[in-house]
């Protein structure tokens, strides 16, 4: 019972908690938060796509490539189905996710946090 509790305390969402609880069939969009080290992001010079704009990369080692196919693989296992796509600069998956997938993905231990991957108003200081 701990370990279901611990997994979902990663939910970071009442509503992807409670599909994950119910099991639902609804499938839905979710940011999968990992603990992988962290890539380094520098600036790569002057973008010609936006001039006057710095362009930015990301850099990882070859361990850290390593580590980040173990974790897709891992979460690929309890999805069932592959993974969107995956955010370095986020150390984050996107993935496609009914309520029981949520579940098993929050067991694995290389995941830290899930949430929705949904639009948010902006808000207007002032």
């Amino acid at each position: 019972m701990a370990a279901l509790s611990e997994a979902l305390d990663k939910i970071r969402s009442i509503e992807l908690r409670e599909a994950a609880l119910a099991g639902e069939g609804i499938v839905r969009t979710v940011l999968v938060e990992v603990d992988l080290p962290r890539p380094q992001v520098v600036a790569s010079g002057r973008s010609p796509l936006t001039p006057g704009q710095p362009s930015f990369r990301v850099i990882g080692d070859r361990g850290s490539e390593a580590q980040v196919t173990q974790v897709r693989r891992a979460i690929e296992t309890a999805l069932g189905h592959p993974v969107e796509r995956y955010l370095p600069s986020s150390r984050a998956f996107v993935v496609k996710a009914t309520g029981r997938e949520i579940q098993r993905v929050a067991e694995l231990p290389a995941v830290l946090a899930l949430w929705p991957n949904t639009r948010r108003p902006l808000v207007q200081a002032g």
